[in-house]
């Protein structure tokens, strides 16, 4: 019987390698759902300031610290309710791609879009329907965390000019917050599509830090 332990050994080996070919494809293949995932949020994400400052007529560049300094005493015109319907379904079509996207890539990196989309989205609307100081507001102050961590403060600080007589603040540069949010989500993209493994055990530190923080606190 000095045949059978080559056999038994000949099975094992091809059983282990066909459970090692199986975990290759089906690692390879939730990699490719990964990438496209992240590559089609990446779309949506580059169309977030385009989409959000825009009002149809003209860019919003800054808006007012203090909220609600150009309130509207008007209703919309044909064209404003036509521009508005198309920016609702551009905003849906957001948020079925960042749930799409919750299903292959990590949490956080969809946290940091779904932000930066509030963000832009409250500053679009401040000057019109703002209540009080934007920089107290707790909501955007919470999506700024969001984005910019420990970093939050000076950041703010870097996209709030004051008022030279004063130094009060006054106007929030919403092109360069933009920005600066964009460089945020556009390196963690790429580190989660090029640098897998390293992306993991930054995120399992970031757990065990606290610094990884979500919209929900977590």
């Amino acid at each position: 019987m000095d045949w059978i332990e080559p056999v038994v050994l000949l099975a094992g080996g091809t059983a282990f390698g066909w459970a090692l070919g199986v975990a290759r494809d089906r690692m390879s293949a939730v990699r490719a759902q990964q990438i496209t995932a992240i590559a089609q949020l990446h779309e949506r994400v580059l169309e977030v300031a385009r989409k959000e400052l825009y009002d149809g007529t003209n860019m919003t560049l800054a808006v007012r610290v203090k909220g609600g300094t150009k309130a509207r005493h008007t209703p919309m015109d044909t064209e404003e309710v036509e521009y508005q319907t198309l920016l609702g379904q551009w905003r849906e079509k957001l948020r079925k791609e960042e749930d799409r996207a919750r299903l292959w890539i990590d949490a956080h990196t969809v946290d940091l879009v779904t932000a930066y989309f509030l963000l832009m989205m409250q500053c679009s609307g401040w000057d019109e329907f703002g209540q009080g100081n934007l920089t107290e507001d707790k909501s955007f102050m919470r999506h700024l965390r969001v984005v910019f961590g420990r970093r939050t403060n000076r950041v703010l600080k870097a996209v709030i000019k004051t008022k030279s007589s004063s130094a009060e603040a006054w106007l929030l540069d919403c092109v360069q917050l933009s920005d600066r949010c964009l460089s945020v989500i556009q390196r963690r993209i790429h580190r989660e599509v090029a640098h897998p493994f390293r992306f993991r055990l930054e995120r399992r530190w970031e757990a065990v830090t606290g610094r990884g923080r979500t919209l929900h606190g977590r």
